[in-house]
Parts: C-alpha cells; sequence; structure tokens
C-alpha cells in the first residue's frame, strides 16, 4: 500500500477491511523481521534463554503469535527504540516463553473491540459505553466506510475517568499502534459528535501509524517517513495549522491525514440528518483551516530533505482538492465569518 493509497481510503468511499488487511499484513512482516533481530542478539547475550525463545516461536499457534505481534505494547518495543534491551527481552519472555501478558477486557464495544476501562466499573463508565455505542450506531447510518475501518482497525480503547482533569481529551499514545485513549467521555457536554470524531481521530493515528512503522521496523530507506532519527526525539519543530499546538515532525504528519480525515468524514455526514448540522458545520470549518491555501504545506518547508516525497505530493494534492471545495461549498466564506466571531 502506497502513502497516496491511506488518504483514499480516508475518503470514506470505499469499505476500507481489504486495505487495511493489506497494510496490516506488511505491517506483521516487518514486525516479525524485527523480532527475529532481537533475538538474534537475545542468543548472543544468553544462548539458554534466545534458544527456547526461538522454539516457543517456532511451535507457537499462527494466529497467536500475529496477536502477540500486533499488540501494542509489543509492537511499540519492537518499533521505536523508547525501551531498553532489558525491557524488550522482559517483555517477550512474558509474552513467549511464559504465557502472553494478560490485557483486562471490561466489554467489547460494537462486538469487536477491546475496552479497557480505568475505573473497571460505575454510572460514569456505564454512560461512556452507551455514549461510545451510540455514536457507533450513527457512523453505521451515516458512513458505514468509517464505522467498518474504527471496528476493524482499532485493536484497543482505553476509557478513562479523571476527575482531578476537567474536559474531555483523547489520544493514541506514542508507538502503541492501535491503542486509543477517550478520557472523561462521561460528562454531559460530551455528545455523539464529539464521540464519533474522537472514535475516527485514533483509529486514523493507529492506521498511519502501521505505515510509518513499517519502515522504521523493516530499516528500508524507501519506506520511511522521515530519513533522520533525529526526528522521532521528540522536539517541536511544526506548528498545527489546525490548533496552533506546537508538535514534533512524525505527530504533524499523523495530523495531515486525521485532519483530511475528519473533513472527508464531515462533508460525508453533512445533510444525513444523523447529527446536529451546525455542529458538522463547525467541525468541517475547524478541518479545513489547515487545508486553506495549503497552510499544511508551510511547516514542513524546513523539512523537505527528510521527507518522503510521495508524502509531501500527497499532502499537495489534499490540500489543492480542499482549496477547490471550499471555494465550491460556500465554506470559504463560512471561514470568514467564524474566524471573526470564533468558531463554536
Amino acid at each position: 500500500m502506497t502513502i497516496t493509497t491511506l488518504a483514499e481510503v480516508l475518503r470514506w468511499v470505499d469499505d476500507p477491511v481489504a486495505a487495511v488487511t493489506e497494510l496490516e499484513n506488511r505491517y506483521v512482516e516487518a514486525l516479525g523481521a524485527r523480532l527475529g533481530e532481537v533475538l538474534a542478539n537475545i542468543c548472543r547475550t544468553d544462548a539458554a534463554l534466545g534458544s527456547r525463545l526461538v522454539a516457543q516461536v517456532a511451535r507457537a499457534d499462527v494466529d497467536d503469535l500475529r496477536g502477540f505481534l500486533l499488540a501494542p505494547e509489543t509492537s511499540r518495543r519492537l518499533v521505536t527504540g523508547l525501551h531498553g534491551f532489558a525491557d524488550v527481552r522482559d517483555h517477550l519472555v512474558a509474552g513467549l516463553d511464559g504465557g502472553r501478558p494478560e490485557t483486562r477486557v471490561m466489554a467489547r464495544l460494537a462486538g469487536c473491540i477491546a475496552v479497557v476501562s480505568e475505573p473497571s466499573s460505575g454510572p460514569g463508565m456505564d454512560r461512556v459505553l452507551r455514549n461510545a455505542e451510540q455514536a457507533m450506531g450513527l457512523l453505521d447510518q451515516g458512513c458505514p466506510a468509517a464505522a467498518s475501518f474504527v471496528r476493524r482497525t482499532m485493536r484497543r480503547l482505553v476509557l478513562r475517568l479523571d476527575d482531578s482533569r476537567p474536559g474531555f481529551a483523547s489520544n493514541s499514545p506514542q508507538g502503541l499502534v492501535g491503542l486509543a485513549v477517550l478520557r472523561n467521555g462521561h460528562l454531559l457536554i460530551v455528545d455523539d459528535v464529539v464521540i464519533a470524531e474522537a472514535l475516527v481521530h485514533e483509529t486514523i493515528h493507529g492506521f498511519v501509524g502501521m505505515s510509518e512503522a513499517i519502515g522504521l521496523a523493516s530499516r528500508r530507506l524507501e519506506e520511511r517517513w522521515l530519513a533522520d532519527d533525529r526526528f522521532y526525539e521528540g522536539f517541536s519543530c511544526a506548528v498545527s495549522p489546525w490548533t496552533g499546538t506546537p508538535l514534533d515532525l512524525p505527530t504533524y504528519l499523523h495530523a495531515c491525514f486525521v485532519w483530511w480525515g475528519l473533513l472527508q468524514l464531515w462533508a460525508g455526514l453533512s445533510g444525513s440528518g444523523l447529527f446536529d448540522e451546525r455542529r458538522i458545520r463547525s467541525r468541517l470549518v475547524r478541518a479545513a483551516r489547515g487545508f486553506k491555501g495549503r497552510a499544511l504545506l508551510l511547516p514542513l518547508r524546513p523539512h523537505l530533505a527528510a521527507l518522503h516525497p510521495e508524502l509531501l505530493a500527497t499532502f499537495e494534492a489534499m490540500a489543492g482538492e480542499v482549496d477547490e471545495l471550499l471555494v465550491g461549498s460556500g465554506l470559504d466564506l463560512l471561514m470568514v465569518r467564524l474566524d471573526a466571531v470564533g468558531t463554536p
């Protein structure tokens, strides 16, 4: 799957299952290669342990091994370099030699997404699950491709209730591909629009994260999003034209795909009657803002030498298309008015 294909999937026109499966298969292949490298290193430092782990891999059920590789905690350790050798080794021992680490699953969202909650019960948590199920049901009606995408791509959803931190937030922790966190989804101000957008938003991170991680795991330069590893050290070097937030470059590249997918989502749901039309309009304006006038390309200019050329070409095509959409739909004038009074 090419980088351009990522943007095509996020148009929500075709059922995404085949495309996600193709990308995931390549991702698993890259993870398997990295696992082999790590096992070789373990064999050099502890021959007995290494031989035992290699034997476990050889005897493992194919589906079980695939599930272990795709677990966010495993993929993070094999790909990112955020964990030391001893931590990676101990994780593999727990997962291969001693049985796969257990994840406490309290429920299944839409029948297939593993849901882990903190705390595990209570009226607040029940409300979050109801909100999420309702939002998924509306996506099923209004944008089946996006609903199918969330079900097929998201591997784990963590729900947190945190009275010490006001408001709702969602995020995808660095390197934990396929894991999403929703915080305080029980609040009364969190409606279908907020939950539906958060689910799609975080799932896009997992989707494009597989593409990014393939290059990191395989170490083939032609597959790397960024040719310079220093960009993965977390320093901010790109200001988001959507939020004004300083971001590290890998996160910014993800954001470009996220806002594209959300723009396509709300454009497709406009007029459906499933969500409040005024809210949809404000979401459209917010998502379009970073593409208007090709604003998303500006933070990339200082880093073009390190950027995969297909990323730049894809973002240029996305920006050009959105500019045409803005003029043709009248959103361009609406954006000017909302900028003057504040977006709802």
